[in-house]
């Protein structure tokens, strides 16, 4: 009996199709479950005036909203970002509120929703390759870490950006 090497390549490539389409999916139900966070969110009042300070400051708009939806801030979306702000953001002190709001307009100034959507694409079609998710990953590290220090610079309140960080360290 001899080995098919056509038949077994045909197969591996129906496999590795098979597993980006998977990713692919995966991805889209994840940007699904956001349109479906986004509606029911409300836009918050209470921190239109600390919102405007820092988009002025940072020449960058987004637009926030309170859910329930969400353990921690996330900012999505390019054309009209918006800021998912878990609701006990509220009963926060209003520095640690700034360090929050600031945090997440750089990474609409930078554009990283973007950036992020670009990495998820390229690791489903590279999911087979065991560094894709590894370079991910320390992109993502990479830049958490450039907006943290961003964050710090733009409000000079080192003790309110921990205390942000600490708060949903365990959600």
């Amino acid at each position: 009996v001899t080995a098919n090497p056509t038949g077994a390549a045909e197969w591996m490539v129906m496999v590795i199709l098979a597993g980006v389409a998977i990713r692919l999916l995966w991805l889209g139900v994840g940007v699904a479950r956001l349109q479906g966070i986004i509606p029911p969110a409300c836009a918050d009042r209470s921190l239109g005036p600390l919102l405007s300070d820092l988009t002025s400051t940072l020449q960058t708009w987004a637009t926030i909203a309170i859910t329930d939806d969400v353990a921690s801030p996330a900012t999505v979306g390019v054309r009209r970002p918006m800021i998912l702000l878990p609701r006990r953001v509220l009963g926060m002190t209003p520095a640690v509120q700034r360090a929050v709001i600031a945090h997440e307009l750089v990474h609409v100034r930078r554009r990283d929703w973007l950036h992020t959507i670009a990495e998820e694409i390229c690791c489903a079609l590279v999911w087979f390759h065991p560094a894709a998710r590894l370079i991910a990953s320390r992109l993502s590290l990479a830049r958490e870490t450039l907006v943290d220090q961003t964050t710090i610079l733009l409000t000079r309140d080192r003790r309110a950006y921990a205390e942000a960080l600490l708060a949903f360290a365990n959600p």
